[in-house]
């Protein structure tokens, strides 16, 4: 999670680990709710990749 910047961790922080909704998160970063979705399927994507790599090494 350290690797993602810092927009795409909080993101991720809130939706998984404090359940917000993406409205609530849109609300509280002052920013859209496609740009919060867009923001935590790149986090998500980027983690995947990451741990993809880790395994095949």
């Amino acid at each position: 999670m350290q690797s993602l910047p810092a927009e795409q961790r909080m993101v991720v922080e809130l939706k998984f680990f404090q359940q917000f909704t993406f409205e609530e998160i849109g609300m509280q970063l002052n920013v859209s709710t496609n740009t919060i979705k867009t923001r935590l399927y790149t986090a998500l994507n980027t983690l995947k990749n990451q741990a993809e790599k880790q395994h095949v090494l």
